[in-house]
């Protein structure tokens, strides 16, 4: 007998912080939800791959992304390794798409995000980025990207690393974070507000730069 679909009132029933361990009060039209219940399917919140040296191919078709392409909020394109589609196979890679977000579970700062951008190739990212595609019936993946790069969320993602010399998050840790969750409309605004602000600082350092030459 097929399984019954759940209904997105029944998977938000699931996906709901107890009051008691939210970490602060939020509007009456806002929920709380863990960052695991934000991905579209089972299959949209995972880690890379693990990628070896000698699995490096300077003339393959698939882009690797690492951690030095994930800045604060946004994606820095710095890095230039490939594998083979063949490699892709054979390793079964996950194909990363353009809307996704990936967030990086070490190296400072910690749980640091970024919306793909789309590049205009096949992707796939490396084994310490996680990625996760958003149920875009609940949550605005460009809200969601920025608050993965709050002060707030970031304590929270460094409370759950763990590691010597370099913390590190788990997968598992990072879907536990709990998420401050306005309406859609709610988050369209905030998120475009964002931009606009970011777009006066982007102005303001530009219009430095040009006195600093003068």
């Amino acid at each position: 007998m097929r399984k019954k679909q759940k209904t997105m009132e029944e998977l938000l029933e699931e996906a709901l912080v107890p009051e008691e361990e939210q970490p602060y009060q939020v509007p009456d039209n806002w929920i709380w939800i863990r960052l695991e219940h934000s991905k579209k399917d089972e299959e949209s919140f995972g880690d890379g791959d693990w990628i070896l040296s000698e699995n490096i191919d300077p003339n393959g078709e698939v882009r690797l992304i690492q951690l030095s392409d994930i800045g604060q909020g946004e994606f820095l394109n710095k890095s230039s390794r490939y594998i083979s589609e063949k490699t892709f196979e054979a390793l079964g890679c996950k194909e990363i798409l353009p809307g996704d977000i990936l967030i990086s579970r070490m190296a400072h700062p910690i749980a640091r995000s970024c919306v793909v951008p789309d590049l205009g190739q096949k992707l796939i990212t490396a084994v310490d980025i996680a990625f996760i595609r958003t149920n875009e019936e609940l949550i605005n993946k460009k809200y969601l990207n920025y608050m993965f790069n709050t002060v707030f969320f970031r304590k929270q993602a460094e409370s759950l690393a763990r590691g010597t010399t370099r913390l590190r998050i788990t997968r598992k840790n990072l879907g536990r974070l709990a998420i401050p969750i306005p309406p859609l409309c709610e988050q369209k605004r905030t998120t475009d507000k964002v931009e606009r602000l970011l777009s006066k600082i982007d102005e303001a350092k530009r219009l430095i730069e040009e006195a600093k030459e003068t």
